[in-house]
């Protein structure tokens, strides 16, 4: 742990790795200290739609400001998008198959953890 900065009870790595918990022994001004070190700190999160029609579109939306956060034209039974988690994100996501009545699910929230969702598509009756 040479060279790295202590803040309150986190580390910051050269490389800018954060790691919190302690270590076995660290020296500050000639005084070592015992402190236990933690896992690295998960930024990256997935969000993973589950049986999906195939050959549905599908699209993430963010609430706020309806822009695009991931899609795809054409899927398979299943969808999943990994971001990078930073804050929680109020969003939305639409399933488009023209066989199928159109869904849309609101209030979708991505977070600092890991999101299944199962989704079931209604026929159209034409």
């Amino acid at each position: 742990m040479l060279n790295d900065i202590l803040f309150d009870k986190t580390f910051i790595t050269k490389s800018n790795e954060l790691l919190s918990g302690t270590v076995q022994s660290y020296s500050m001004d000639g005084i070592y200290y015992d402190y236990t070190l933690g896992e690295p700190t998960q930024t990256q999160f997935t969000i993973t739609l589950l049986n999906i029609i195939p050959q549905t579109e599908v699209r993430i939306y963010r609430t706020d400001n309806r822009s695009e956060i991931a899609g795809i034209e054409s899927s398979l039974s299943s969808f999943s998008y990994e971001y990078i988690y930073n804050q929680d994100i109020n969003c939305y996501i639409v399933f488009i198959n023209q066989n199928y009545h159109y869904l849309k699910l609101n209030n979708v929230i991505l977070t600092n953890k890991d999101l299944t969702i199962p989704i079931t598509q209604s026929l159209r009756l034409f």
